[in-house]
């Protein structure tokens, strides 16, 4: 078993690798201005969405002036010193009333460095609806509401439809079969200072094939790993730049046509204590090699292909990108 390999393992169990070890870090001698300060230099929203057993959704109505009376799911920015999990647990009970304890995250969306938005489901676990007589700041009432009911908007102006992406993914997960659900993953307790990104990229990974891994040969094998600028207004240019490291680049990669398809995110970390200094967050991103891409680009001579060994890992990764389970990812 390689290094990268049991990293790898130790990710898909829902801990750390360790450590996080900057290979390409385009921040430099500015890293004062690319610290992480929750509600200051970076945004990060959680949103919770949780169905009952008659399939309805959990909906809030907003009470901003500025969106007044529309209908939302619970959702909110992080407060300083609290993880992604304590953060939605406190807003659904802030907006809804009811208590909840989350499951696994559904999706992360990414806009830019700045801003990532969390959907956790989950069960509730206790509470009382609010009703309009307990509106305050936080909302004016919650409701137990039939799936197309809120997307026909019927009697309940919605206040952005970016939720019903959200709903649909919850109703398919609850429907699915607990056997052949994506395993539960909620955000790993681990502080970083600043936007981490941890690449996962397969090449080979399909039914009857032995996935090849890409890793970084020194000082030891491990993952590639980069950061973000919170001024980088996509994912794909640290991506890019960590791939013009590995790889020797063509044609439009130069251009920033990355050779690479996202199947989705695999981890997360963030423990968000003590406020300002642990306010970052590492995401560990599953890619594949693009369709077409039947000659890989040639690796540098930091970097190399590794087949995938244990076949328990090899079984896994193939499942994953295969059946697309794991947590959905969204690059606005």
């Amino acid at each position: 078993m390689s290094e990268a390999e049991a990293d790898l393992l130790k990710i898909l169990s829902g801990e750390t690798p360790g450590p996080f070890v900057c290979d390409v870090d385009p921040i430099g001698a500015d890293s004062d201005k690319e610290h992480v300060i929750a509600k200051k230099t970076a945004g990060w929203i959680v949103c919770g969405v949780l169905l009952n057993d008659q399939g309805q959704v959990l909906m809030m109505q907003e009470a901003k002036r500025s969106c007044r009376g529309t209908w939302y799911l619970p959702a909110g920015r992080v407060e300083p010193n609290e993880t992604f999990q304590e953060g939605v647990c406190r807003e659904v009970e802030e907006e809804t009333g009811l208590t909840f304890e989350p499951s696994t995250l559904l999706m992360v969306d990414v806009n830019g460095g700045h801003w990532a938005r969390l959907t956790f489901t989950g069960t509730v676990t206790g509470g009382q609806l609010k009703t309009p007589a307990e509106a305050d700041g936080e909302s004016l009432q919650a409701r137990w509401c039939n799936v197309q009911d809120v997307k026909t908007e019927n009697d309940m102006p919605i206040r952005a439809k970016d939720i019903f992406p959200i709903i649909d993914l919850a109703v398919q997960h609850q429907s699915t079969p607990e056997s052949q659900k994506p395993p539960c993953v909620l955000p790993v307790l681990q502080p970083h200072k600043f936007v981490s990104l941890r690449l996962v990229l397969l090449k080979e990974c399909s039914e009857g094939n032995v996935p090849e891994l890409l890793v970084r040969t020194t000082p030891s094998p491990h993952l590639p790993t980069t950061r973000m600028l919170l001024k980088d207004w996509s994912i794909v240019l640290p991506l890019l730049r960590l791939l013009r490291t590995a790889m020797v680049l063509t044609g439009e990669a130069l251009s920033g046509k990355l050779p690479i398809q996202p199947v989705g995110v695999l981890g997360i970390e963030h423990v968000g204590k003590p406020h300002g200094l642990a306010d970052g967050i590492c995401l560990t991103l599953l890619y594949t090699l693009a369709i077409g891409e039947d000659t890989p680009p040639e690796t540098t001579h930091e970097y190399s292909w590794c087949p995938v060994t244990i076949e328990e890992l090899r079984a896994r990764l193939v499942d994953t990108c295969v059946n697309n389970k794991c947590i959905k990812f969204k690059v606005h």
